[in-house]
C-alpha cells in the first residue's frame, strides 16, 4: 500500500506536492475518503479548480478566482511568483485565527468549500515581503484542512499548479 501511495504522489509531482505535518499523530496512509475517521489515515486535500488570475492595471488589484469541493478544507492562502517562477510572497489566509473571513475573500461573506467559485482580491500592499502586485506573473492556491491544533498547524495541504496571471506581459521560461 505504501508503494502505491508513493507511486501516485510521484506521478502527480508537477501538479501537487503533499505536505504532511506530524503534530499529534503519525499516519500510516493517505486517503481522499472524507468519511475516513481512522487515526492512522491522513486526509488528502483536493486541489483548487477553475483557477483564474488577473492583474487589473488601472487599479493594481490582483484578482484570483477558484473553486474547491471538500468538507475538510478549512483554510488556504495564495503564493505568488515572478516571471521565472521564483517565490515572491504570500497572501493573507482565507480565515483569521478566530475563523473570520477577510473582506478580500468574497467580500467577507463566506469561504465556499462545496464547489461554488471564490474570489480573492489582493490589493497593492497586501502581499508579504513588500511584493508589488505588478511583479506577480504566477499564483498557486494552497488549501489546508482543519485548524485542529494550536497556532497555524494542519495535517494536510494541497498546492495547485502555478497559474499564469492574465493582464500583464508574461515571460515564459519552460
Amino acid at each position: 500500500m505504501n508503494n502505491l501511495i508513493t507511486m501516485m504522489l510521484k506521478q502527480q509531482a508537477d501538479i501537487i506536492r503533499y505536505k504532511h505535518h506530524i503534530n499529534n499523530n503519525d499516519y500510516d496512509f493517505i486517503t481522499i475518503d472524507q468519511d475516513q475517521r481512522d487515526p492512522g489515515y491522513a486526509p488528502m486535500i483536493p486541489l483548487a479548480e477553475n483557477i483564474d488570475a488577473e492583474y487589473i492595471t488601472n487599479t493594481g488589484d490582483l484578482i484570483v478566482s477558484f473553486s474547491c469541493d471538500s468538507p475538510i478544507i478549512n483554510n488556504g492562502y495564495i503564493w505568488v511568483y515572478d516571471e521565472n517562477k521564483k517565490y515572491l510572497g504570500i497572501s493573507d489566509h482565507f480565515k483569521d485565527d478566530e475563523g473570520n473571513i477577510p473582506f478580500s475573500l468574497n467580500e467577507g461573506t463566506e469561504f465556499y468549500t462545496e464547489g461554488t467559485s471564490n474570489t480573492f482580491v489582493i490589493k497593492e500592499g497586501d502581499l508579504s515581503k513588500n511584493t508589488k502586485n505588478s511583479q506577480v506573473k504566477f499564483i498557486c492556491v494552497a488549501l489546508t484542512d482543519g485548524k485542529q491544533y494550536f497556532e497555524d498547524s494542519f495535517d494536510a495541504r494541497s498546492e495547485s499548479a502555478r497559474t499564469p496571471v492574465i493582464g500583464i506581459e508574461l515571460v515564459t521560461n519552460y
